[in-house]
């Protein structure tokens, strides 16, 4: 049996974004999804509230939830689960001891799938960070302190074992915050790359190469992650948008070709009121996957896990920013170049001038080979699928 433990909303995004579909037909009635949003989330997670999936199963409270845990253990000689839910407060730390207490094994995806540059070493912004947080957002200082302290504690409840699904290369694991008396490593596609694997092989434009991909992010027109911790980042939002419109604009008739808007997975159901018209913009679940394979070329909206799939599909990639950006999110900025750096592309403020030799419309084949390896999966898996790799140890 393998459950999934949710910490937030378990909505469609997420559902294609852990391969439910394909899950349920590999082990049918021996997985499940525990949405723990209402015990563990609800008073501090302030995104954008989206429909959940009908495949989860909703709690409301850890009694309800143990109950239900207890009787699965009943029915399965082996549970796994998926633990994807952090030890920052009373509640999520009992939730563990639960999962301690019953012997359950621990599965942890724990890779970025994400090239994931660690500030750090920057120490302007180490320092800015730092001061942002413990002068002008006392809530995410205390948010965060709680994190590490409980944290701390989740670290005296030692597990039989933990599984750890790492995609890529091993030296870009996160940093495993369960202790275990032992630990499995496991390659394992991230999830982009399984989906590209488990993907439709139809095109949703047949001429090749007559339209240019944008990918966008969901702020400012809808809450990001930050706002999840009180650190909402103030943007003039007419303006954010009307000098994006007029730069993809001015690309359309500088490469005459289309643009075609792929909004970020989470919000992609929701109308954009700030898109001009003229724009198409896909609401495709697989948009990234059937459109970049066909594109002349991708522009990403900063540093997107999409750019997956430019890497996938070997197409070029340009980044951009803008002047808003500089000002207020100097993170954004920093993971924005860095990516753009590791994959030997392009990098354009949308408020300069600009023309074709601005933008990036070939690649680097050896950064991308290096990049494929590093964060989205391993050549000893190529022939296999997420599903047929978590049934080869779980069941």
């Amino acid at each position: 049996m393998i459950i999934i433990l949710f910490p937030y909303r378990f909505n469609n995004y997420y559902f294609k974004k852990y391969q439910i579909k394909e899950l349920k037909k590999k082990f049918k009635n021996k997985i499940e999804v525990h949405d723990v949003f209402n015990i563990i989330s609800k008073n501090w997670y302030k995104g954008h509230k989206t429909k959940r999936s009908k495949f989860a199963i909703i709690f409301n409270s850890i009694f309800q939830w143990e109950s239900h845990i207890k009787e699965i253990i009943k029915k399965n000689n082996k549970v796994f689960v998926i633990n994807t839910i952090s030890s920052n407060s009373i509640k999520s730390l009992y939730i563990h001891y639960l999962l301690y207490k019953y012997n359950v094994k621990i599965i942890k995806l724990n890779s970025p799938e994400v090239h994931a540059p660690s500030q750090s070493n920057t120490l302007y912004l180490k320092i800015l960070s730092f001061f942002k947080i413990l002068f002008f957002n006392f809530p995410r200082f205390l948010f965060l302190f709680r994190n590490f302290f409980y944290s701390k504690l989740l670290y005296f409840l030692k597990f039989d074992e933990v599984f750890i699904l790492f995609s890529g290369s091993k030296k870009f694991l996160l940093t495993l915050n369960i202790n275990s008396k032992k630990k499995f490593y496991i390659d394992y596609h991230s999830s982009d790359f399984a989906n590209f694997l488990s993907g439709k092989k139809k095109h949703e434009f047949k001429n090749k190469k007559d339209f240019i991909v944008f990918l966008d992010i969901k702020a400012p027109a809808f809450p990001g992650d930050d706002v999840s911790l009180n650190d909402k980042i103030i943007y003039d939002v007419k303006k954010w948008y009307n000098d994006l419109n007029n730069f993809l604009d001015k690309v359309q008739k500088l490469f005459c070709k289309k643009v075609i808007i792929i909004p970020h997975p989470s919000v992609r159901k929701f109308k954009n009121i700030y898109y001009d018209k003229k724009f198409v913009v896909s609401k495709n679940p697989d948009a990234s996957n059937l459109l970049i394979q066909n594109c002349k070329f991708v522009i990403a909206n900063g540093a997107t896990t999409a750019v997956s799939y430019c890497v996938i599909h070997e197409k070029p990639v340009t980044f951009i920013y803008n002047n808003q950006v500089i000002k207020n999110n100097p993170t954004m900025l920093f993971e924005t170049k860095s990516l753009s750096k590791v994959l030997s592309s392009k990098i354009i403020n949308i408020n300069d001038k600009f023309d074709k030799k601005k933008f990036c419309l070939d690649i680097n084949r050896n950064k991308y080979l290096k990049y494929k390896y590093n964060f989205l999966t391993s050549r000893k898996i190529r022939n296999k699928k997420n599903s047929e790799i978590l049934k080869s140890f779980a069941f």
